[in-house]
């Protein structure tokens, strides 16, 4: 399928900023154009510019902050960037509505024993499981997304039906004062705000374990023709990754204080919340479980073989 700007904007929300060119890119040793969010989930390749990882691995590459994942994917697509991170299901999406996408490198890992998302309620509250929330309200970061179906799930397996509570889309720093209020019953909050917040809520459930106890939440990816032609450089790209990847897992205080400088969250904010985990290769089996529940849920038009986005030389 041809590629165009207005298809892309078309299908995928795009701003038009999200196709303005990126500036220096050398006729004879171009760097890899970079995108991702200043928040954890993305930090792998400031990690790599901070420790010299992408020196070292013979990596030339620039990195930009960007606001969300879908204003890098349609940059992706628009060739303004040639690598970006998202989670699984939007890359999903654009392969099947014929955009040439491929995943390269794993990123950020959910893992059931290092909880950044959780449901939340008042520690006085009387909520105590799924079938408490029937008639009530749960804050959500977005709404037709793959948290809510995971709240969706957990409600349904806990024994609620899911259509007798309501959703409400809200900002992460809003949660807590909502549930405080009781304009909400409990709230799908994130860190470093559930670890603000651990005198005054508690955690009553871990949703994203319906989908699975660990899998990828992000992964880096770029257009195939652009990964076909630069094979040699990218696949040093994915040894950067993986090699950051490791670093970070290994070196929480080093990476407290750069993940505190790009998303000017506070230090001490950082130190005691619940970090992630980033992995260190990339395997089908952790790829699939997310989009087996997106094809459940009508998340992806159609079921997608993970094996099937992975770039053949990842």
């Amino acid at each position: 399928m041809q590629l165009t700007r207005a298809r892309a904007l078309g299908i995928l929300g795009a701003s038009p900023l999200a196709f303005t060119p990126l500036p220096g890119r050398s006729a004879d040793a171009p760097p890899i154009r970079i995108g991702a969010e200043a928040s954890e989930p993305f930090m792998e390749p400031f990690y790599a510019a901070d420790q010299g990882i992408f020196t070292r691995n013979g990596v030339t590459a620039t990195t930009e902050a960007f606001g969300n994942g879908s204003v890098v994917l349609n940059a992706v697509i628009g060739n303004a960037l040639d690598i970006g991170n998202t989670d699984l299901i939007p890359i999903a999406n654009a392969v099947n509505h014929g955009f040439d996408l491929a995943i390269i490198a794993s990123g950020g890992l959910h893992a059931t024993e290092s909880v950044t998302i959780a449901l939340c309620v008042t520690k006085n509250s009387s909520v105590r499981g799924p079938k408490d929330l029937e008639g009530q309200t749960i804050g959500l970061p977005q709404l037709k997304s793959a948290p809510q179906m995971e709240v969706i799930e957990w409600l349904r397996r806990g024994g609620a039906d899911p259509a007798k509570v309501s959703f409400f889309e809200m900002h992460f720093s809003e949660m807590v004062p909502a549930l405080q209020r009781g304009t909400i019953a409990a709230a799908l909050n994130g860190e470093p705000f559930i670890t603000d917040s651990k005198d005054v809520t508690r955690i009553i459930g871990v949703p994203a374990d319906t989908v699975s106890l660990h899998y990828y939440s992000g992964i880096w990816y770029g257009r195939r023709a652009y990964l076909d032609a630069n094979a040699a450089s990218i696949k040093r790209l994915i040894a950067a990754f993986y090699d950051t990847a490791r670093w970070a897992n290994a070196h929480r205080p080093q990476t407290a204080e750069i993940l505190s400088r790009y998303s000017k969250i506070d230090i001490d904010r950082v130190r005691t919340m619940s970090r992630v985990q980033f992995a260190t290769g990339l395997d089908p089996k952790l790829a699939q479980p997310l989009l087996d529940f997106a094809a459940t849920y009508k998340l992806l038009e159609r079921p997608t073989n993970a094996a099937d986005l992975f770039w053949k030389g990842a």
